[in-house]
């Protein structure tokens, strides 16, 4: 596996728990047990896991932010349809997060 790929899924996989706990072990959020907790941190660091910066904001509460997630912002389809987004919540009071994800 490509150290530099290593996935909250992989994490969980290999540990036979949930995505979600190991995403909330991540977080240090005090659901999870510090037993579990110890192990994913564990297993990211042997996993060689690196933190997306771009996901986890993505996931942070912003009410004045519409995100939108798209797979080639070099489409021109995308760039038109982004752009009109653009244009409609900026009057509304809100700003548009784009990212371009590949895979």
């Amino acid at each position: 596996m490509n150290m530099q790929n290593v996935t909250i899924y992989d994490i969980a996989s290999a540990l036979n728990i949930s995505a979600s706990t190991v995403s909330r072990a991540l977080s240090d959020s005090a659901f999870v047990k510090k037993s579990t907790r110890r192990r994913v941190l564990m297993k990211a660091v042997e996993m060689g896991y690196q933190q997306n910066v771009h996901a986890s904001m993505l996931g942070r509460r912003n009410d004045k932010e519409i995100k939108v997630i798209v797979p080639d912002i070099n489409n021109e389809g995308v760039l038109k349809m982004l752009s009109s987004m653009g244009e409609i919540a900026e009057r509304s009071g809100f700003k548009l997060v784009v990212e371009n994800v590949r895979r």
